[in-house]
């Protein structure tokens, strides 16, 4: 069988020239992933969390991270400048059950100063091909529907709208933004 995972470090150079390091995240990664997690809910309202909803402890944070490695339908590629993690991309079993177990869920994170550099692009392409080879038939995420950066990217790499959820999202100061449901056929 193919290897579906990136077991070993790839060195991608960035558009400004920056060489970063692209593996699959690793139980001994859990403290750098949840300073990562933590900057980017910090950075933008684009992310689910809260920076003070980050609140797993290291343990929880390597477990999650061991059971991602031993399954064969999820992955969690992260993006590493030195020891510190600047971007990821998840692809998860949408649920085992027969009549759902073709799908697969998404999601993608980049702190700030690594936008616009290209590593968008490459962390999608790899968590298209992982799911492509990992049998799914689709691929979904959900969007801020304010957030157009993300979605550029989305379109570019082959999702569509499939819908909007109205005020899916309600901000600190009372706000709400719709989540845009989209999906990839594969």
């Amino acid at each position: 069988m193919e290897q579906l995972k990136l077991d070993e470090g790839e060195k991608i150079q960035l558009r400004d020239g920056r060489e970063v390091v692209l593996r699959e995240a690793e139980p001994e990664d859990a403290e750098s992933m949840i300073a990562y997690l933590r900057q980017t809910a910090a950075e933008t309202h684009f992310m689910v969390r809260l920076p003070e909803e980050v609140d797993f402890t290291l343990e929880e944070e390597e477990r999650i991270l061991r059971n991602i490695r031993k399954s064969d339908k999820d992955l969690m590629l992260a993006v590493f400048d030195g020891d510190r993690v600047v971007g990821n991309v998840g692809v998860h079993i949408f649920h085992d059950r027969t009549k759902v177990r073709h799908r697969s869920s998404l999601g993608i994170a980049i702190i700030q100063e690594y936008c616009s550099s290209g590593l968008g692009t490459i962390l999608m392409e790899r968590g298209i091909d992982f799911a492509k080879k990992a049998g799914f038939e689709q691929l979904e995420l959900g969007v801020f529907a304010d957030n157009d950066r993300a979605l550029r990217l989305y379109k570019k790499m082959g999702f569509e709208e499939i819908g909007r959820i109205p005020r899916a999202f309600r901000l600190p100061n009372g706000s709400y933004i719709d989540e845009i449901t989209m999906v990839k056929m594969l």
